[in-house]
């Protein structure tokens, strides 16, 4: 529960960041890591997963499908 909150106050956080950042003309990079999360989002193709700002915010952004690290 406390991932799923903490995921949606990130969103809410990149859409005033990336207005801002817009008007500035500057890119932005946003990194999301959640703990053992694989592709357990909606926009990676989970359908119980109800992750709809994650989802709108990957909607015009890059997402990667094959990224490993050693730790967590």
């Amino acid at each position: 529960m406390r991932l799923c909150l903490s995921l949606l106050a990130a969103g809410f956080a990149v859409t005033t960041i990336h207005s801002t950042a817009a008007a500035a003309g500057r890119k932005n990079v946003l990194l999301v890591v959640g703990d053992d999360l694989g592709l357990q989002l909606g926009c990676y193709g989970d359908r119980s997963a109800k992750t709809p700002h994650l989802d709108a915010l990957a909607s015009s952004a890059t997402r990667f499908t094959h990224g490993f690290a050693s730790v967590a």
